[in-house]
């Protein structure tokens, strides 16, 4: 499978616009299905992750079929993909610099940007469950 672009759904996309308006729309943030990540050969330690935040990209280790379905797992990963693209967007040079400090000293899950992003992420999956359950709701009613 080769990389290839994934368009999100429009109600997820308003949803990310919400939350990320520093990013200026996440139409400006491509998101790929990908088996292998860009660099992979050479950073080996890649392997072992389901989705990569590079410059204002992010790559998803999944069959685009798979990103369209947009599971729970997913919009989570998704999510706390996003939080990264915003952490280094506030300070590109200096947030690279801090990732691989931290990364090398106290690894990946003791990372405070890692830290972070899953809890954020977790966060905006609980609230987009709880808006996609009321939006049903409301429409069951109506």
């Amino acid at each position: 499978m080769s990389t290839q672009r994934i368009e999100l759904a429009p109600a997820l996309v308003a949803f990310l616009d919400a939350q990320f308006p520093e990013l200026g729309g996440v139409a400006h943030v491509p998101v790929f299905a990908c088996a292998r990540f860009p660099f992979e050969r050479l950073l080996r330690y890649l392997q072992r992750f389901s989705g990569l935040m590079f410059f204002d990209r992010i790559y998803l280790r999944r069959k685009p079929a798979e990103v369209a379905e947009a599971n729970p797992a997913l919009l989570e990963l998704l999510f706390h993909e996003f939080v990264h693209v915003r952490q280094f967007h506030r300070k590109i040079v200096r947030s690279s610099l801090r990732y691989a400090w931290h990364f090398l000293r106290a690894g990946y899950w003791n990372h405070p940007m890692e830290i972070e992003a899953r809890a954020e992420a977790a966060r905006l999956l609980k609230q987009y469950l709880n808006a996609k359950r009321h939006e049903s709701a409301a429409k069951l009613a109506a």
